[in-house]
């Protein structure tokens, strides 16, 4: 079976100097709305989202999932760790695999007939997967595709060259791959592909002519080689380390693709969204906030960032007095952020969600905004920063009017 790039790929943030701009030079505003859609909610944390078609699929901690306006324990239906809507109508849909434990990563395969799954269980629909499997998206039932995985896997990525899995692990179907291995279409390690790190793997994504594979994660070596900092260029076919200018110096979680720039979100000190250009490596711009960035996505005409953080910092980072020790806001926005992704200016747009840990997956379909994790309260009518309502784990933002 041969494999696609997901064609939304999220990951995390660089180690340069930041530049924060006022939010009264912002551009026009985006046209999504601050008020969520009608959408299926979950009984907690959503990790991941994939829109194959006419189907949105979502990954997480969940075990059921119930109707937009429900309180927890009413309407609810089973649903562990991974679930299906129509992308077009919102409804539930009877594809139910089903995971004993939670789901992390989700791509779908090249000829788009099945989706990789990634995380932390040992079965899925009732047959013995570790770590990873395979799910035919028209039955919901599970293929032959069956890596075993000693570990957390956090980012799966079929290319047409094979599929690499990053995460954090030591072992793959009894050989040793710290924290990054690369399958073939039926779920053997490939021997020629040696790449590992030492250190966790967030993000896999190929970059748009598909010269590169971007590795990124918490990782200071590749190869054994020093000083390959949070994100990495790899040769697809081979896996080797190739002429790469971006070095972060705080952990890498998501990674978004624009025309000739890459946009990197991540942890570190608080928590980074960035531009480089994607030719020289040169940075472009970075904002910081008071908590960490999991996921970036470009979506309404600007870069949604979503993470853990309250507040987007105002001033240059010098090491010690920004990201949690921001000495002074640029502006309130709690767990989502939009930024004008030429400038990195801040966007008006803000809904906000609830809870510490707020959001942890991004996804779009169409014009819309898909937000997953952890909170029971999202979206405001105004721009007060509190979110007004009741939506758990899962969200969607049209555009308005």
């Amino acid at each position: 079976m041969k494999r696609i790039q997901h064609g939304l790929v999220l990951a995390a943030v660089a180690f340069v100097a930041a530049l924060a701009l006022p939010a009264t030079n912002a551009a026009a505003a985006t046209a999504l709305s601050q008020t969520p859609s009608s959408t299926y909610q979950t009984n907690d944390r959503v990790s991941a989202i994939l829109t194959v078609g006419n189907m949105t699929i979502i990954g997480g901690r969940f075990t059921s999932v119930r109707p937009p306006g429900a309180p927890a324990g009413v309407g609810e239906v089973q649903r562990q760790h991974i679930a299906a809507f129509d992308a077009t109508t919102g409804d539930l849909l009877p594809w139910n695999p089903g995971a004993d434990g939670e789901v992390k990563a989700l791509a779908v395969t090249l000829d788009g007939t099945a989706v990789d799954i990634g995380g932390k269980f040992r079965t899925v629909d009732g047959a013995k997967r570790r770590n990873a499997a395979q799910i035919d998206l028209s039955t919901g039932d599970v293929t032959s595709w069956a890596p075993l995985v000693g570990g957390m896997v956090e980012t799966i990525l079929p290319t047409p060259d094979g599929t690499p899995i990053g995460g954090a692990f030591t072992t793959v179907s009894g050989t040793t791959h710290p924290n990054l291995v690369r399958v073939d279409d039926a779920g053997a390690v490939d021997p020629t592909w040696t790449t590992s790190t030492d250190a966790r793997v967030r993000v896999l994504a190929l970059t748009p002519d598909g010269t590169k594979l971007l590795v990124g994660g918490e990782f200071s070596t590749v190869n054994g080689v020093n000083g390959q900092r949070r994100l990495e260029a790899l040769s697809p076919d081979t896996g080797a380390i190739l002429d790469w200018q971006i070095r972060p110096g705080y952990p890498v979680y998501s990674l978004a693709f624009g025309d000739s720039v890459i946009f990197v979100g991540g942890n570190g000190s608080g928590g980074h969204a960035a531009a480089f250009d994607a030719a020289s490596g040169d940075h472009i711009w970075t904002i910081q906030t008071d908590g960490g960035v999991q996921a970036v996505v470009l979506v309404g005409g600007v870069l949604v960032a979503g993470g853990h953080f309250n507040n987007v910092c105002l001033g240059v980072y010098d090491g010690a007095t920004s990201g949690f020790h921001c000495p002074q806001n640029q502006a309130v926005r709690k767990k989502l952020v939009a930024l004008d992704p030429i400038t990195g200016v801040v966007d008006p747009w803000n809904p906000s969600a609830d809870s510490a840990l707020g959001v942890w997956s991004l996804g779009t379909i169409g014009d819309s905004l898909l937000v997953g994790g952890d909170f029971d309260k999202i979206g405001s009518p105004s721009s007060e920063s509190t979110p007004t309502f009741r939506q758990q784990g899962f969200a969607r933002f049209d555009l308005s009017g």
